[in-house]
């Protein structure tokens, strides 16, 4: 009697774990696409602020279409006016330098919006327009925003001596130390903007790392 169950007992066991297995690649089969097509699809996440992007394209060119005229308008008259002062006084060295500098960061920033038809938000992308031109224009527009602040503030200092102590003005104000801190002011203001270039060579290259 033991002799005729045990082969009974080892087919029911057999047959038994086959089916196991059969049901479990079943289930790793019905599983597996079903994972797979569960996932959301991956979104963009910059289509949320293409209406920035489409504002930044057309925002630049306006607002430099107005600067720049005026600005060449301000250096042209300040030339002029030089020829009548037989010693430009620190103002108008102060004013000719605010103009220069606000010009040259409207042409940055003309330049900069002609970029954003390739660019991503916030990554500069391998296929600028101007090439490696744009890096370089970053730091020109930085240095050229940080000297018009710092021009602002050197010019306001200098009025403020020159009307609550006049008679420090009068000793301490020459062309030539206003033209030392003209020179001062552009050399910060690029040492402060130098950074930039850096930090955007390198997302730049992240930007390739990922596309690769």
């Amino acid at each position: 009697m033991a002799t005729t169950v045990e082969p009974l007992f080892q087919m029911l066991a057999g047959s038994l774990l086959s089916t196991m297995a059969e049901g479990s690649d079943d289930v790793f089969q019905d599983e597996t696409p079903s994972s797979v097509t569960s996932l959301p699809p991956q979104e963009d996440p910059y289509s949320n602020y293409a209406w920035l992007r489409k504002t930044l394209r057309w925002y630049p060119p306006v607002f430099a279409s107005i600067g720049i005229p005026g600005n060449i308008l301000i250096i042209v008259t300040l030339i002029r006016c030089r020829r009548r002062l037989l010693q430009p006084l620190p103002p108008y060295c102060y004013l000719l330098a605010l103009a220069v500098s606000d010009l040259l960061y409207l042409v940055s920033v003309l330049v900069l919006s002609r970029t954003l038809k390739t660019m991503t938000f916030h990554l500069p992308d391998p296929d600028w327009y101007y090439g490696k031109f744009c890096s370089y224009n970053v730091v020109v527009g930085y240095t050229a925003s940080y000297a018009s602040v710092w021009t602002v503030v050197a010019f306001s200092v200098e009025r403020y001596i020159a009307i609550c102590h006049p008679f420090r003005h009068r000793v301490g104000s020459s062309l030539k130390l206003t033209i030392k801190v003209i020179i001062a002011v552009w050399l910060f203001s690029f040492l402060l903007a130098l950074p930039y270039h850096w930090l955007h060579c390198q997302l730049l290259r992240f930007n390739l790392n990922n596309e690769m």
